[in-house]
């Protein structure tokens, strides 16, 4: 924010929003982004599934897969699983980062780099050409890093208002990810990525 003389920092701009927040924006699109991506979980796979709040929507769609594991580091997805006993959860335990209610940290970063997956669902806060995938928490960066690292296949889901958005940390370049599934149609410069 300026000042005359100066500038002084906004702490608006640092504010992580709540999951409730993020839960309510974008909703439709979220939810049709989520049905979609399940179209990308066949039987038997074994899936990780991000903190994001589009990720957790896909649960509902994946009801008919047989024999699916899924990964995850969060509690929203955790808790939904619970009300479907054929899914097969592992949860990274590790350190509860509120903002996300999702687990962190060394201990979760350690368990999650043992397991192998054929797809991860990743979020985001930021798509952009120059920095590549983004995110507003560091902590959580390296456990997206860790989760890419141990999936043979990478899916983003992302409403169209991330792209051309930078949040704190980069955690992913664009290389990096195999399918991009959106609301809209990609922006035309990520059409060629």
């Amino acid at each position: 924010k300026k000042v005359y003389g100066g500038v002084i920092w906004n702490e608006e701009s640092r504010i992580i929003p709540s999951i409730a927040q993020r839960e309510i924006t974008m909703h439709e699109a979220k939810s049709a982004i989520a049905r979609k991506a399940a179209e990308f979980v066949s039987d038997n796979d074994i899936i990780v599934l991000d903190s994001g709040t589009t990720v957790v929507q896909m649960l509902g769609h994946l009801t008919t897969r047989q024999n699916l594991t899924i990964i995850t580091n969060s509690i929203p997805v955790l808790d939904v699983a619970l009300a479907y006993p054929q899914f097969h959860v592992i949860v990274t335990g590790g350190d509860l980062y509120h903002p996300t209610a999702s687990f962190v940290g060394m201990e979760a970063l350690s368990w999650l780099r043992r397991l192998n997956a054929s797809t991860l669902f990743l979020a985001a806060t930021g798509v952009s050409l120059n920095k590549g995938i983004t995110n507003y928490s560091t902590i959580e960066a390296e456990m997206k890093k860790a989760m890419i690292e141990i999936s043979e296949r990478v899916v983003l889901l992302v409403d169209h208002t991330k792209f051309n958005v930078v949040s704190l940390m980069a955690f992913a370049d664009l290389k990096n990810i195999d399918v991009i599934i959106t609301d809209m149609p990609l922006p035309v410069e990520y059409e060629t990525c």
